[in-house]
């Protein structure tokens, strides 16, 4: 396993990586591995670090997934959208807090925390996008996402559901954007935009619609399809180029694929980048088939061997 955290670190400085950072979404994982149901999981911050640690190294993540569950934290904001210093006394969201402290101890691997997107959170609130609805949830999901920035995460990832693929990237969207960005460019860390329910085919299309955004990375989740559709590496490395970091799913229970898949993502990059990170079509699930995702990160590192 690379340092993923020196790698992710080095990216916001320029730095070329030696190969694709693999960022699989181990959150479901840890369930299996704490043996524990989600809301026990979560109420430990220290077992939740400590099972996400273990899934990454099951399967030979780079990085750490926090919060890709989105669910609780929307509810979390959403109630606080007219107090928004409640948003980071909720217990969901000290939760979340506490279990980046814990999981930032020790170890190379990397940390990507994950926040509910604005257009999402204006969807959960008001059912529309309008700059009110976004003015009215952004302060406390920037409260919130302050206070996981100063724990000094290398990556911020700021997930919008399928739904909230209906809200135009236009000045609206972009004005709710720019103070998160700020934030994180402020702690020195890297912001994505985390994007799922588009179709397979059209992947590097999504990239590009997302590229106004002017965020360091796009991590695509899954596609509507599901985690049996291949997506278009190579493309989408093409049509990211206004980021740093282009994140694509793999087919991981299917290793010779995903090998193809990753290799031609990384010959992409073709030494300037956008570089590409590898990762699950959504979570990998608790009953993922371990032996063919550790056969797929065996054949990934391969690539630059």
């Amino acid at each position: 396993m690379s340092d993923g955290r020196t790698l992710l670190t080095g990216l916001l400085r320029g730095i070329s990586p030696a190969g694709p950072l693999f960022l699989p979404v181990v959150d479901d994982l840890a369930l299996r591995v704490a043996a524990v149901p989600r809301t026990a999981l979560t109420a430990d911050p220290a077992l939740w670090a400590r099972a996400t640690r273990q899934a990454a190294a099951l399967v030979g993540g780079d990085a750490l997934t926090l919060g890709f569950d989105i669910a609780p934290l929307t509810a979390a904001i959403v109630g606080a959208a007219d107090d928004p210093a409640r948003a980071e006394t909720h217990e969901a969201a000290q939760a979340l807090a506490s279990a980046v402290d814990h999981a930032l101890v020790g170890g190379g691997q990397g940390l990507a925390v994950a926040l509910p997107g604005p257009a999402t959170l204006a969807l959960a609130a008001a059912g529309e996008s309008s700059r009110t609805a976004l003015d009215r949830v952004v302060p406390a999901l920037g409260r919130l996402m302050e206070a996981v920035c100063r724990r000094r995460p290398q990556i911020v990832v700021l997930v919008e559901d399928a739904t909230a693929r209906t809200v135009p990237v236009d000045a609206t969207l972009r004005r709710a954007y720019a103070p998160l960005r700020k934030v994180a460019a402020y702690y020195d860390l890297l912001c994505a935009v985390h994007t799922q329910g588009y179709a397979a085919a059209e992947a590097a299309a999504e990239v590009e619609r997302l590229a106004p955004l002017g965020l360091d990375a796009c991590w695509l989740g899954a596609p509507a399809e599901g985690g049996g559709a291949a997506v278009n590496g190579a493309a989408c490395l093409a049509a990211g180029k206004a980021f740093r970091l282009v994140v694509v799913p793999l087919v991981l229970d299917r290793p010779d694929l995903a090998a193809r898949q990753g290799a031609d993502a990384w010959a992409a990059a073709g030494g300037a980048g956008p570089w590409p990170g590898l990762t699950s079509a959504g979570p990998l699930p608790a009953d993922c088939a371990l032996e063919r995702i550790r056969e797929t990160r065996t054949a990934l590192g391969a690539l630059t061997a």
